[in-house]
């Protein structure tokens, strides 16, 4: 789909739809002047050939023909550019360049000589990235390879074949370049490849001549002595015009041409010599493959090819014209970092001048230079801007989650797209419509707020684990944290498990959470983990939200959430927000005792004075090497994927004090507590005290059992009772802190 604008005699124009080569009757805008005797029909596809005559192209309907524009889609960013083309100025230029230095034959017969389908592998063409370029000879029209590199005299980076030509007519030798991983033959993809061709001159009979093919930008300097001829299907000549010849390889613009080709696996480049005699003729050529030559021009001559320009999201929208080149629901006019305001669809709101560009962006009186004054935001110094990049600041997040957006769905892969769509749906500017929760084009999230979105900006990495510490998903559920509002799966919202606090806020803006922030002014960090102790009940080094067992005695959080009687086992699969759908909303956790804190931070709950540990009878071994807050005891996997280790019944465990009723740690008519004490009395033949004993609150008093005789027990002071559990036990409760018992015999 592609927008049209009538060109009339009245100012005002009329925004029409072209789909599909005929025009929709749906109007965008009404911009028909009440003056015009032009009337639009509704039937208007009958006379689509009338009004195609009277319309020009603009697709960011600035008013600009796009032949005209040079940014067509209003993203503060050169349609020079988003073809691929580098900074021009040499100062901010950020192109690549390779060198063609080292080779050795690949495959071939060895013989010295250099014949058709013999492959050199020049070595480090790209030592940043570990790249060789593999070089075939793909043809030999009336000419010879005298030395496949010559460098006594140009550029020693560049590639400079000397070759010889006889006949009449275009003799020529082509050559193939294919770029691989180093040492290998693995396809490696070049995203921008280009440079110069340099020395293109000529005499009264012979004319040099480069055949490119396929390049997105080609460009002359102006004045030049390069002729250029587009041969069709993409393929350009750059010729000599026959005025000048040079003696040996020089750097002068006026005999140089510019190239550039877009995500390059393999390219081929055709090297002829344009005669009229059959005398044999030995050139230089030189291919020099640095993308910022461009710089030298003096007055540059771009000529852009919209046929092979980039399309880096692959959504069938060329970048030039997609507002989002990368997909990620961050517009490009953010991406760029420029900072001008921009509408609803991406588009910076702002005057345009004759060149279809923003106003405000080019230099004071430049308004119609057709250049903007500004470089593109590349966060991560590695040449690719931030608007073709998942993860502008290689921080192992990828941009579209840290700018508060989901990515993927829980349980699906994250892929650095808006939404969990595959494959994405788009507007007709390239804006993904298929975003979760109608998420995307918002202003990207600034946790910090200091001004800087978190995707351009590397956060803390404490475990150093090569993610910043902002874009955890410490559960796998595939939200990040800062987006879940259930880290680690428990059912407990984190605004629940926290208390109201706020852990991953960052009061002073330093870039570390508060949690952790030791220049926090609420950090209270009594046993010196470096983890403010109010986010941290149990002092175990995990904050509540990322805590299986919040309070660390021993018992899940998910089952101390929940009643006992009335439990329902998580279901592990999660909601777009990161919340077991077994639990919408959230768990509303149960307060047994009805104290200031919920079972799950309640090492009491009952409010017994008995722990929840002991009477769960777990002995807990304080290990917990998966650090997910489950102790060894109950934990039986690796990380949050079972969040209730072996205790998935709740109703498994002790319930000796009053069976049926609730299980004893949340039953305050309490189980007795042991002592050390246990009551030896032999029998006897007559009647009288036959032994005592001190006992506290709740003391339990074991009993041989092998003493079958009859005993009355009394205490003293005598305001206790006594209540006998089984054959082996008494449970004391005498209404004083301490007391004695003593045994009677009644025989």
């Amino acid at each position: 789909m592609h927008f049209y604008y009538l060109r009339s005699t009245f100012t005002s124009l009329a925004l029409i739809s072209l789909i599909f080569g005929s025009i929709s009757d749906t109007f965008e805008t009404n911009f028909f002047s009440k003056n015009s005797d032009f009337v639009i029909e509704s039937n208007i596809a009958s006379k689509s050939s009338m009004l195609l005559e009277e319309f020009f192209m603009d697709f960011d309907g600035d008013g600009i023909p796009d032949e005209e524009d040079q940014d067509d889609d209003n993203d503060g960013i050169s349609d020079y550019e988003e073809v691929g083309g580098v900074q021009i100025d040499p100062l901010t230029c950020n192109g690549s360049r390779l060198k063609f230095i080292d080779f050795v034959e690949e495959s071939g017969d060895g013989d010295g000589l250099f014949e058709v389908g013999e492959v050199f592998r020049f070595t480090d063409v790209n030592p940043i990235d570990a790249t060789d370029a593999l070089l075939t000879i793909v043809e030999m029209v009336d000419g010879v390879i005298n030395e496949l590199d010559d460098t006594d005299e140009g550029f020693v980076d560049a590639f400079q074949p000397n070759m010889t030509f006889s006949g009449i007519g275009k003799p020529r030798i082509t050559y193939n370049i294919r770029f691989v991983d180093a040492g290998t033959n693995n396809p490696r993809m070049i995203e921008s490849f280009g440079g110069i061709i340099n020395d293109v001159d000529s005499s009264d009979v012979v004319k040099e001549s480069y055949i490119v093919y396929s390049p997105s930008i080609y460009a002359l300097d102006n004045p030049t002595a390069i002729d250029v001829v587009d041969m069709g299907g993409g393929v350009i000549e750059f010729a000599a015009d026959g005025t000048a010849n040079q003696n040996s390889i020089g750097t002068n613009p006026l005999y140089q041409g510019f190239w550039q080709i877009n995500n390059v696996e393999s390219v081929d480049f055709t090297f002829q010599l344009i005669k009229t005699t059959e005398q044999a003729f030995a050139r230089q050529y030189s291919l020099f493959f640095d993308e910022c030559s461009i710089s030298s021009f003096n007055a540059p001559d771009i000529n852009l090819q919209f046929e092979f320009a980039p399309d880096t999201d692959g959504d069938g929208i060329k970048d030039y014209q997609d507002v989002d080149s990368d997909n990620d629901g961050i517009y490009d006019a953010i991406e760029a970092g420029h900072g001008q305001p921009i509408d609803k669809d991406g588009r910076i709101i702002g005057a345009v001048s004759d060149d279809g560009m923003i106003d405000n962006l080019q230099g004071p009186g430049e308004e119609n230079s057709g250049r903007y004054r500004f470089s593109e935001t590349d966060t991560d110094n590695n040449f690719t801007p931030d608007r073709l990049e998942l993860d502008s600041d290689k921080d192992g997040c990828y941009d579209t989650s840290e700018a508060g957006f989901i990515d993927a769905l829980p349980g699906a892969m994250p892929d650095g797209y808006l939404g969990s769509a595959f494959p994405v749906t788009i507007n007709m500017f390239g804006a993904v419509t298929s975003g979760e929760m109608d998420q995307g084009y918002t202003t990207p999230r600034d946790l910090f707020t200091n001004g800087v979105p978190d995707f351009q900006e590397v956060g803390p990495d404490a475990d150093l684990n090569g993610i910043s510490d902002g874009c955890q998903d410490i559960d796998g559920d595939g939200v990040i944290d800062l987006d879940d509002l259930d880290d680690d799966d428990d059912g407990i919202l984190d605004s629940v498990e926290q208390q109201g606090l706020f852990p991953m806020a960052d009061e002073d803006g330093d870039g570390i959470f508060d949690f952790a922030d030791i220049d926090f002014s609420g950090f209270v960090d009594f046993n010196n983990d470096n983890i403010s102790d109010q986010f941290d009940i149990d002092l175990d080094g995990i904050i509540n939200q990322d805590d299986l067992d919040s309070d660390g005695d021993g018992i899940p959080d998910n089952i101390e959430a929940q009643l006992t009687n009335s439990y329902v086992s998580p279901a592990a699969i999660f909601d777009a927000e990161g919340v077991d759908i077994n639990y919408p909303g959230g768990l509303n956790p149960v307060n047994k005792d009805g104290d200031l804190f919920p079972d799950f931070l309640d090492v009491d709950s009952d409010n017994d004075t008995l722990t929840d540990t002991f009477e769960t009878e777990l002995q807990l071994t304080q290990s917990d090497l998966d650090k997910d807050g489950l102790d060894a005891v109950t934990d039986i996997t690796n990380g949050y994927t079972d969040v209730n280790g072996n205790i998935d019944d709740p109703t498994i465990l002790p319930d000796k004090q009053s069976p049926g009723a609730d299980v004893d740690y949340r039953d305050s008519n309490t189980i007795p507590v042991a002592s050390n004490d246990v009551l030896e009395i032999n029998q006897n033949s007559s009647a009288g005290l036959d032994n005592q004993i001190d006992v506290s609150l709740n003391d339990l008093i074991g009993l041989d059992g092998g003493d079958t005789d009859n005993y009355d027990i009394t205490s003293q002071p005598s305001n206790g009772t006594v209540t006998e559990i089984s054959d082996e036990f008494l449970n004391t409760c005498p209404n004083e802190i301490s007391s004695e018992l003593m045994f009677f015999n009644t025989l």
